[in-house]
């Protein structure tokens, strides 16, 4: 075990049937990269305020994530370019409680996300009716003109504070999948503070800006997208993974 693992396990816990009352599907989204060797004294400073979501007894349970993009890859030039009123459409699985989503996320020019969500039943990437439905009603695209694009896995820990209006992800474990091609970048954390719009500078922020770590915009899919898809523009990634690359290989 890890040491921020055994600073993990000492954390109070919450269960996962309490996770909706801060579920935040409207809510500001703010992203941090850190070197995996920088966690440990984050998470300390963290223990006191903050509570670990608890899934049998699961110290970070394992993610799945699968993007659905168009042919010409409409969401992710979206992203990339720094687009607003943008949307990204994804199948997430929770492999340890087995439980799957459809999700539709919407930021607007306002910087606001919008999730949107519905279960699911089957364990495939193919669309069944339901799921074509979802996304016609909540998004502008059609099923039929999506393909599943960008896969993903991760380990993830996830805090609230103890007031229950923000939450904390903390991805490690990263790999990306593209077709027949997979990529591990080592050493990589990606932290998310979840909030409601409006709210001041949380305890989590606080604790990351005294660790001289700054909000830095990044996406799993366009990431995972810049490492594997030749198929796609980079330039605009370039700068962003090369401070990747930095801050992973030198702790």
């Amino acid at each position: 075990m890890n040491n921020f693992e055994n600073i993990l396990s000492n954390f109070e816990t919450y269960d996962l049937n309490n996770d909706e009352k801060i579920s935040l599907m409207k809510r500001i989204d703010i992203k941090y990269v850190l070197h995996i060797n920088q966690l440990s004294n984050i998470l300390l400073q963290a223990k006191k305020n903050y509570k670990r979501l608890r899934i049998k007894d699961r110290l970070m349970p394992v993610y799945y994530t699968t993007y659905f993009d168009t042919n010409d890859f409409i969401m992710y030039t979206a992203h990339n370019n720094g687009r607003l009123n943008r949307y990204k459409i994804r199948h997430r699985k929770y492999l340890d409680t087995n439980t799957e989503f459809l999700e539709v996320k919407f930021k607007n020019n306002k910087k606001i996300t919008n999730k949107t969500r519905i279960y699911r039943s089957s364990n495939t990437d193919v669309l069944n009716k339901a799921d074509k439905d979802f996304i016609t009603s909540h998004s502008p695209f059609s099923a039929e003109e999506l393909h599943s694009s960008l896969k993903t896995s991760f380990n993830r820990v996830t805090l609230i504070n103890k007031e229950k209006n923000e939450r904390i992800t903390i991805d490690s474990d990263l790999k990306f999948y593209f077709l027949k091609k997979v990529i591990i970048p080592e050493n990589l954390i990606i932290c998310e503070v979840k909030k409601e719009p409006g709210k001041p500078l949380g305890g989590f922020e606080q604790i990351l800006r005294n660790q001289r770590i700054k909000p830095f915009r990044i996406s799993k899919y366009c990431l995972g997208n810049y490492y594997l898809n030749n198929s796609v523009k980079h330039n605009l990634y370039k700068e962003k993974a090369a401070y990747i690359n930095k801050i992973t290989c030198t702790k």
